[in-house]
């Protein structure tokens, strides 16, 4: 079949021609002259008996134009994204360590108090008391957050955590319990005290009024209540002190460095029951004594000197290793 020829909207719609008027007698020879048809109005578009290729002809380039343009947006919107994940202002990390924001960051008078006192006890998970509430500061406040189940926040320059005056025991035994030695800041001096003093413009003074260890925590008068909780162990807390001398000469002709025959001498505190046991004997090159009263005491904490011996020193790691 042949293409379907293409119809003009117009000549559809066109008006129809007035009808001519009657031939006068006059000129009743000659026909009337034709009328002028009327000027058809503008064509603006075409209908098409086919439907599907012009529908293709018109949809393709708009079909094109929205690829193109989706194509166009994904690469920014995906460049967003990365960007927002690894922008390192947001990264949990940064909370955990003093704020970056200045070579010099402006500590507030309290802070510089922390600071001060951590200085001074680096080894010790401080609690600070501040009002009616312990403070734990930076590094202190992710482990007590950790251990305590409770939240840390960033608040000025470092990452702090809270828990109530009243709380006291049971928080110190939770982190005595999981390992760390918990020193208990206290300030030295009421609020009526400071209005008249010296230092009434400036903070609290503060100080270290108490220093736990899983050793001495059952010695002190405000920690009761502790065994029933189960966390401490049930056996007995024994704080050891650990001291050797060489027995012999330290070279003894062989060329062979360190001293082997060891005198070891030891003191044993049960800080709770007030029990002592103490001690001296020869040791060999094993340490077979040494590692004979650990395992009859089971000390939870290990005072050492200041100089030991390798094989010394390999049984305390191993000690401390199964006492975790």
């Amino acid at each position: 079949m042949g293409k379907p020829k293409q119809q003009v909207i117009s000549r559809f719609f066109s008006p129809k021609p007035p009808p001519p008027p009657p031939p006068s007698k006059q000129n009743s020879q000659t026909p009337p002259p034709p009328p002028q048809p009327k000027a058809s109005p503008k064509i603006t578009s075409t209908v098409s008996f086919s439907p599907s290729t012009t529908f293709s002809k018109r949809a393709r380039p708009h079909s094109q134009n929205l690829t193109s343009s989706t194509k166009r947006s994904k690469p920014s919107l995906h460049e967003k994204l990365v960007s927002k994940l690894l922008d390192p202002s947001d990264s949990p990390s940064s909370l955990s360590s003093p704020k970056p924001s200045s070579q010099n960051p402006k500590y507030t008078p309290l802070e510089q108090q922390v600071l001060e006192l951590k200085s001074k006890y680096p080894d010790v998970l401080l609690m600070v008391e501040v009002g009616y509430r312990y403070r734990f500061f930076g590094q202190d406040a992710d482990a007590a957050a950790r251990v305590l189940g409770i939240v840390a926040h960033p608040d000025h320059n470092f990452v702090t955590a809270s828990v109530p005056t009243f709380r006291l025991n049971f928080y110190v035994r939770r982190l005595v319990g999981a390992g760390f030695k918990v020193g208990v800041i206290k300030q030295t001096e009421t609020a009526a005290i400071k209005l008249h003093g010296s230092n009434r413009l400036g903070p609290f003074s503060r100080g270290l009024s108490a220093l736990y260890t899983r050793s001495t925590l059952e010695a002190a008068d405000d920690m009761g209540g502790g065994e029933e909780e189960g966390l401490l162990g049930s056996g007995g807390n024994y704080l050891l002190c650990v001291a050797e001398k060489c027995a012999v000469a330290e070279d003894m002709g062989s060329g062979v460095e360190g001293c082997f025959d060891v005198k070891i001498g030891m003191v044993a505190v049960e800080i709770s029951t007030g029990e002592i046991i103490h001690g001296e004997f020869n040791d060999d090159m094993m340490r077979s004594g040494l590692e004979a009263v650990f395992l009859s005491l089971s000390p939870v904490e290990i005072l050492v000197g200041d100089s030991v011996s390798a094989p010394t020193e390999k049984v305390f790691i191993c000690s401390c290793l199964k006492l975790g």
